[in-house]
């Protein structure tokens, strides 16, 4: 809108008049956007309930559906250095007694010290060749846990440590020490590992790197190999097909390998052809850029520079794609011909059969070679140290248990093991944690009264009456206190009388009313001294309230029998069954009320996608409204410039009129 100079031949006060004609209309958008700010607003609210509700729902009301959440058994140990011990509700009432005989243990290798053959500090990045007596044992094979680990020209200490990572244990080389330090990654004596040598000088190459050492399952794993030796009774042979087998292929297999290899390779050139596309795109870039007048002859290097790359690439590319294509049409070739296949399986066969038989050799080699190390000298030569994983056994009430852990579940009792006792017994003692499960009722059902609690006073909060949001201009005429005041009266209304809000909570009370068989007894709270205070006793807003029975902390229930305990210390079993069929029910009944549709989503139990479509509605409301009330606002005011236009000709007139009469 252009500068408006009113009222100068009428005299009018054209900008108070629009205003006031505008008034009208800007009442109409005043009442949108107060809308708007109260569907906000509530909005608000419902977020803060419903995250009450879904709290309720996921914590404690959720786990107390769960036997385990009760704690229901109390367990102690006469001496709780040697075992801790926890109970389940199947654990049995009553004294029993323990002995430790054994702790599980992981295996564990301390490697002896190592140095350098020119003496320096060893470090991840140092080169195995540099070790002292390991220059010449490039090729040697160390085996752990049956994966060969070869030791190349170009590996280092670091290269190491990871490939034994591989192959399953846990280790590491501390450069402070000049050690190596291999785990096994679980307690016990099937978890054990072992680590050999693969071949004669692999190990002569754990000798060279304090590895070297042979406990009873690295022994039983020598001996074995050792055994083969000479093909008694063609064990060797045998043993060899076995390995082998396991790896040959079919000529469906490898039909299915060729395949493989074609469509990797097929895919690959695709993928190589674009790339060549693209760099010879970026060389006549780089090339129109070089043509530049402007370049200095540095800028001119750097571009010949990339695109020499880039051509090189582009050679590299064309030569794998030859490649690709070149075993394309050989592996076709073959899959077409079914003679030259299937001996083309036969041959892979016999490179496999091979390459087991020279490894199998190799291990034995290797295993004479530790054998003989182990009866002639100390074992503990390399200074390297062996912890052998063993299993835990303990003795329950005279019966034995044994595990790979210091954990045993036995019974109801879950018993971690911590210090041998040899002969000595410790007693541990179960009885019914009377306080633990009568502790989670009480703390599920404070849980439960707070929440619905909330609910009853948001809907039956007093009336707003008049009450509305402000706009900008009414908070202008308030203080910022009368501003909270006000704001305050709005929101505590907002889910007064609320039909979901209600419903909810309707619903809700009703499943904790509910009675359920328990053991052809039927029971509801009231049975266990759980009740409501009824409508006269109860505060405002806590009619829904349930409270306990000789409860220390309820003045209002305190002096009355203490029923839950009773039941509790009676039949714990029955009392947790209950109260997990009627926090099941509760939880459904929520289930429900949470379910999403079209106007909610889901674990929501209000409209929330109804009440964010209407607030959006508004917001259009409002931009229409503005739009209209700008476009009202400028048709008044060309009306008042057509009036003033109007007398300005018309004064204009008299004027020239007058001047005619000699006026």
């Amino acid at each position: 809108m252009g500068i408006k100079l009113s009222g100068m031949i009428s005299g009018l006060d054209t900008d108070s008049l629009v205003k006031e004609l505008m008034s009208a209309y800007s009442t109409k958008k005043d009442k949108l956007v107060k809308s708007k700010i109260k569907q906000e607003w509530k909005m608000d609210a419902w977020k803060d309930m419903n995250k009450s509700i879904h709290t309720f729902y996921t914590k404690s009301l959720s786990s107390m559906r769960l036997s385990g959440t009760y704690n229901a058994k109390k367990v102690t140990v006469s001496d709780s250095k040697v075992a801790t011990v926890s109970g389940s509700t199947n654990a049995v009432n009553g004294t029993q007694t323990l002995r430790v005989t054994k702790l599980a243990k992981s295996g564990y290798l301390t490697g002896g010290k190592i140095s350098a053959e020119d003496g320096s500090k060893l470090t991840e990045s140092s080169k195995l060749s540099s070790i002292k007596g390991m220059s010449d044992l490039v090729g040697s094979k160390i085996n752990i846990n049956g994966t060969d680990i070869t030791v190349t020209e170009d590996m280092n200490i670091g290269q190491f440590v990871k490939e034994m990572k591989s192959a399953g244990v846990g280790a590491s080389f501390d450069a402070a020490n000049q050690r190596f330090f291999v785990n096994a990654k679980a307690s016990g004596a099937d978890a054990d590992f072992t680590i050999t040598g693969g071949n004669s000088s692999g190990v002569e190459a754990l000798k060279a790197m304090g590895l070297f050492t042979v406990n009873d399952k690295d022994k039983a794993e020598y001996k074995k190999l050792a055994a083969l030796d000479g093909n008694p009774d063609g064990a060797l042979t045998a043993y060899i097909d076995d390995i082998a087998g396991k790896k040959y292929y079919t000529v469906e297999s490898y039909t299915e390998k060729l395949n493989k290899e074609n469509e990797s390779a097929s895919a690959a050139n695709e993928n190589l052809t674009k790339s060549i596309e693209a760099n010879e795109k970026e060389i006549e870039r780089l090339t129109e850029q070089r043509a530049n007048d402007t370049l200095t002859e540095e800028d001119r290097t750097a571009i010949d520079e990339q695109i020499a790359k880039l051509n090189k690439a582009i050679d590299n590319s064309r030569a794998t794609i030859a490649e690709n294509e070149t075993k394309i049409s050989d592996n076709t070739a073959l899959l077409n011909d079914p003679d030259a296949l299937s001996a083309k399986v036969n041959e892979e066969n016999a490179k496999i059969r091979q390459d087991v038989e020279d490894d199998i050799t190799g291990k034995i080699a290797a295993a004479k070679v530790a054998l003989a190390e182990t009866a002639s000298t100390d074992t503990s030569g390399t200074q390297a140290v062996r912890i052998n994983g063993s299993d835990a056994e303990i003795w329950l009430n005279g019966a034995k248990y044994e595990g790979k852990s210091n954990t045993f579940s036995i019974n109801g009792l879950t018993i971690s093991a911590q210090q041998v006792t040899g002969d000595e017994k410790v007693t541990i003692t179960t009885d019914t944690d009377v306080d633990g499960v009568y502790k989670q009722i009480k703390s599920f059902l404070t849980e439960y009264n707070k929440l619905v609690n909330s609910m009853d006073a948001s809907y039956n909060a007093a009336s707003a009456g008049d009450y509305e949001p402000l706009t900008d201009e009414e908070k202008e005429a308030l203080s910022d206190g009368e501003v909270e005041k006000w704001e305050k009266k709005v929101k505590d209304a907002l889910l007064r009388r609320d039909s979901t809000l209600g419903n909810v909570a309707t619903a809700m009370k009703s499943a904790m009313a509910q009675t359920f068989e328990v053991g052809g007894v039927k029971m509801n709270l009231a049975s266990f001294g759980i009740k409501t205070l009824g409508y006269f006793n109860a505060a405002e807003n806590e009619k829904g309230a349930y409270h306990i029975d000789g409860d220390v902390d309820d003045d209002a229930t305190s002096g009355n029998a203490d029923k839950l305990k009773a039941m509790i210390a009676s039949d714990p079993e029955k009392t947790i069954e209950f109260f997990q069929k009627l926090t099941t029910n509760l939880y459904d009944t929520l289930t429900d009320k949470m379910k999403g549709s079209t106007m909610s989503s889901a674990y929501t139990v209000y409209n929330d996608k109804q009440m964010k479509k209407d607030y959006d509605s508004y917001t259009k409301k409002i931009t229409d409204m503005e739009e209209y009330l700008s476009k009202t606002e400028e048709t008044w005011y060309k009306k008042f410039a057509k009036m003033e236009s109007a007398m300005s000709k018309l004064q204009s007139q008299q004027a020239n009129f007058a001047s005619m009469l000699g006026m």
